[in-house]
This record gives C-alpha cells, sequence and structure tokens, in this order.
C-alpha cells in the first residue's frame, strides 16, 4: 500500500528488492558467520519459528541495505522473519530501509498451542521493536492441503473462518501494512479472507450466513451446520491426542478428527443438503461440493478404515559379532530374515516377484541384505539412482514424518534424503552421508545388495541397541524387469508405498 503517514513512499514494484535465502537454515559454517549464532539457541527447537539465526541472518540483510542506499537511497529492501530467524535480532537494529515479512506459520495450526501462542508473540515483538516502519504478512492458508498432497493421502478439512476473524482484527490492531497468502485450501476461507480484509470490521457470522445463504439456497441450513461441526473439530485442540504438536497426519485426520462416528453425522447433513436443493444451480453446487469436499472425505476414511485393521510386521534383530560397518564381515548365518510377505504397490495384494531380505546389527551398525532374483542383465542402473532400478529404504523414529529415504541402486550407487527435518521440506539431499553397499550382480539371475547403516545416524538422533525405529523397503523395478510392464513397485508393508510413513514396520535392536 501507498499513501500518507506511516506508509507514505512505500511502493510495492520497482522500489523493493527482496532478499531471502533458500527455504532451510544450511547457512555457513565458517568461523566469522557462526560468530554471529547465540549458543544459548543452538539446542532443540520445539518450536517452528525461532530466533536461532536471527542476528547472522538480519546482519546479512542489514549489510546489503546498506550498500543499496548508497547507490539507489529511494529503495529498499524486504526479507522474511520466518523460521529460524522469525524473531527480530538482538545484536542489531535494522537498517532504515528494510521492511520485513512476517510469515505467521502456524497462522492455519490454531489447534496447536504451543505454535500458535509462539507465533502470536514473535509477530508481537516485531510490532513492539518496529512501530516505526510498516510490516507485511506471509500467511499460510495452504495447509493441512498441502501436506496430504506430498505425502499422498486425504485430509481432514482445515476449516477455520472464525480465527480469520481473530487473526484480521489482530492485523488491524497490529497496523500491517498487507499480506500474501501462501495458497487457500477452501473457498469459504477465501471469501471470508477478502471480506475481511476488504472490511476488518465485518463480523464472521454474519459472512458465513451470507455466504451460505447466497451459495445454496434452500441447502444453506445444513451445509452451514456442516461447516461449523467440521470447523470445530479440526480447530479444537480436544480433538487431537494431548499435547499433539504440529502439522495434521494421515493418522490424525481419520483416527482423531474425521472419526466413524462423526462422518456418519456429516453424512446426515450432507443428505439432508441433497434433499433441500431446489434449483438446478443449487443442486449443481451440492455436487461441487460432493466432488471437491464430501467424497474426498469420504475416501480418506475409506482408506483409514482399510489401512487399520491390515497386519503391520515387526522384526527383533539379533546383534552379530563386530563387523566395523562392512557389510562383506557380517557372519550372515546369525541374521534374521525379515519376514512377511511382499505386496504390489504398496497395496494388500502380493507381489508377482519373489523378493526377499535379512537383517542384522553389531551395536555399531545396522547391516541388510535384499535379495532380489531376476535376470540382472536387465537391470537398469541410473545415474541419479532414481527413478529405477533401486532398492528404496524409508526409515523413521516414529510413524510419521519427519522420516528418511536412502536408496540403492545395482552398481553400488546411492542417495540419502530427509523428509520433514529441515523446514518440514521433502527431498533434503544428504550428501556423504556413510552408508557403505556391497552389490553383487555377478550371477544372472540374482542381484543382492548388501548394506551397513551407521546406528548414530540412521534417524535422526540416532537408534542405540535395546531400541527401535520403523522402517519400509520398496523394490523399484524399470520396464525391463517389471513383469506388468511400466514401472513396478514392491513393498515389504501392505498399503504403504513411496512416502507413506503410517504404517511403518517395527524393528527392534537385541541386546
Amino acid at each position: 500500500p501507498a499513501g500518507s503517514g506511516l506508509y507514505s513512499g512505500y511502493h510495492w514494484g520497482e522500489n523493493y528488492f527482496a532478499v531471502e535465502p533458500m527455504d532451510n537454515s544450511s547457512f555457513c559454517k565458517c568461523d566469522l558467520c557462526q560468530a554471529w549464532l547465540d549458543p544459548k539457541e543452538e539446542g532443540p527447537q520445539d518450536v517452528y519459528s525461532s530466533g536461532r539465526h536471527s542476528d547472522y541472518f538480519f546482519n546479512f540483510v542489514n549489510e546489503v541495505a546498506k550498500e543499496v542506499r548508497k547507490t539507489h537511497p529511494d529503495k529498499r529492501v524486504v526479507t522474511l522473519a520466518y523460521m529460524t530467524h522469525a524473531y527480530p535480532p538482538k545484536k542489531l537494529r535494522l537498517e532504515p530501509n528494510v521492511v520485513v515479512m512476517y510469515c505467521f506459520a502456524s497462522n492455519r495450526l490454531v489447534y496447536d498451542k504451543k505454535e500458535y501462542a509462539n507465533d502470536l508473540n514473535a509477530l508481537r515483538e516485531w510490532v513492539k521493536q518496529y512501530s516505526d516502519r510498516p510490516m507485511y504478512l506471509w500467511l499460510y492458508y495452504t495447509f493441512p492441503v498441502e501436506v496430504a498432497n506430498n505425502g499422498q493421502w486425504f485430509c481432514f478439512p482445515g476449516y477455520f473462518a472464525h480465527k480469520i476473524e481473530e487473526q484480521m482484527k489482530l492485523f488491524r490492531k497490529y497496523k500491517m501494512g498487507g499480506m500474501f497468502h501462501c495458497g487457500y485450501g477452501q473457498e469459504v476461507e477465501a471469501y471470508v479472507s477478502y471480506r475481511l480484509m476488504d472490511d476488518p470490521t465485518l463480523k464472521v457470522d454474519a459472512l458465513l450466513d451470507e455466504y451460505f445463504r447466497r451459495y445454496y439456497g434452500g441447502a444453506a441450513g445444513p451445509m452451514k451446520k456442516l461447516y461449523l461441526a467440521i470447523e470445530k473439530t479440526y480447530c479444537d485442540p480436544k480433538s487431537y491426542p494431548p499435547g499433539y504438536h504440529g502439522h495434521e497426519s494421515k493418522l490424525i485426520a481419520w483416527n482423531s478428527l474425521g472419526t466413524e462416528g462423526r462422518m456418519a453425522q456429516f453424512g446426515k447433513l450432507m443428505a439432508q443438503a441433497r434433499s433441500l436443493a431446489v434449483t438446478e444451480e443449487e443442486k449443481e453446487r451440492m455436487k461441487l461440493f460432493d466432488m471437491a469436499t464430501w467424497s474426498y472425505m469420504v475416501a480418506g476414511q475409506q482408506q483409514h478404515l482399510a489401512h487399520k485393521n491390515a497386519p503391520i510386521p515387526s522384526v527383533q534383530v539379533p546383534r552379530v559379532g563386530e563387523a566395523q560397518g562392512d557389510p562383506a564381515k557380517v557372519d550372515w548365518k546369525k541374521s534374521v530374515a525379515l519376514g512377511g510377505s511382499w505386496y504390489d504397490r504398496g497395496q494388500d495384494q502380493p507381489a508377482d516377484r519373489r523378493l526377499s531380505g535379512r537383517i542384522a546389527h553389531d551395536g555399531r551398525f545396522l547391516y541388510m541384505e535384499l535379495t532380489d532374483p531376476c535376470d540382472t542383465a536387465k537391470l537398469s542402473a541410473s545415474p541419479t539412482v532414481f527413478c529405477y532400478d533401486d532398492w528404496e529404504i524409508f526409515v523413521a523414529a516414529q510413524r510419521a514424518e519427519p522420516y528418511r529415504q536412502y536408496a540403492v541402486g545395482p552398481t553400488g550407487l546411492t542417495i540419502a534424503l530427509s523428509h520433514g527435518e529441515v523446514n518440514f521440506r521433502r527431498n533434503v539431499e544428504m550428501p556423504g552421508y556413510p552408508l557403505k553397499v556391497v552389490p553383487d550382480t555377478s550371477a544372472a539371475d540374482r542381484w543382492i545388495s548388501r548394506l551397513a547403516f551407521p546406528l548414530a545416524d540412521l534417524v535422526k538422533g540416532g537408534v542405540r541397541t535395546g531400541g527401535r525405529f520403523y522402517m519400509n523397503i520398496l523394490r523399484v523395478s524399470g520396464p525391463e524387469i517389471a513383469k506388468k510392464g511400466g514401472i513396478g513397485i514392491d513393498t515389504w508393508i501392505s498399503y504403504c508405498s513411496v512416502h507413506d510413513v503410517d504404517r511403518l514396520g517395527e524393528v527392534q535392536l537385541l541386546e
């Protein structure tokens, strides 16, 4: 916005230059840079938004801003208050030509009291310390849909209209200069947000009455009741397990939120709304909601119920003699078979191919032997390991994010990726990860891969003897190997394919 008073001269477009790092905190490790970090802030973080790197980051932005002011005194630098630099810096004050866009990371995670309160506190600190300049907002309407899309599952709708009203009033009080919305989850939230951005004095209940009356006509009553019931379920911390923290997961979506009882009540409201839709326009709008939202919710619940009672294998891993991280030195006769069946494409139908695996540990390393009885002359060694032929091992400290993915090709080429450890990002490469592989394609009818993982770095935080972690193994086959043509995916766990982590098998390391 531009005009007189507080916002005078702050025109967007050619007058602003954005300075912001990539979406992570993998900053420089040199002594000069490390000196800007506060050792007190370097411990484990139990909230997403922190000031862990604020002094370091905003010092860099300041240096850029100083140079800009020398050559272009009428221009400004805009940056984000985000992630590990979400709080104002302590050791310096921002240059006058620096403008901040605050990332309200949990604006839709309203059920997470810890995250929500922390983000409000960070915003309050920015307003308190920099009341002499305008501030802007980055809002995350993209959740929970983005998390579900990334994981290829169905989320429980994140309705939160009443919280939008609360937030917009706060933004008005704090004289926020503008906002960017990172995605929209549902049209009701979009409608309410647009109206309140235009006039934050409006009341959300009146806006909801207006929306449902004008959009659904005769079906407005039950459709509004349905919205409010879903909103209350999503926003209420009591709908979640005690102390639940973070984004909605597949298990939370349909085990805690969209329970069978709630879905039955929602279904009755849907049936009532369909019967009350009179005009062709009202009927078409009901069909749109049915296709876009209700059928999506039903699919999510059906998927959950199908997975709920399916068995998940577990394995107790024996301790073998010290092999010093070399799979070739392992006494594989003392290892144990992974057991269970293998499944086609992560569903519940048995795989056509006869895959097998064995596993052991020596207190320092986890060892695996994976065997694929195939025509080794047909194996394809991709230059980046993906997308075939490979073995892919997914491991986590729990049946949820964060998790890691290790992939191994027929020549022994490997890649290690983290998912959810760095800013909830997926596919973050872990260069130099010490995974040792001994590939064996010497036989014409068999590909054997023997692997050694350091237990101290198998998952974030490591795992010790006597402890446990969770795992799934996939064999991704190229068209020359897959019996059904195309790319084949066979999994150790049923209903658990690529990036599915809610059904990982339990692995216990025996003493």
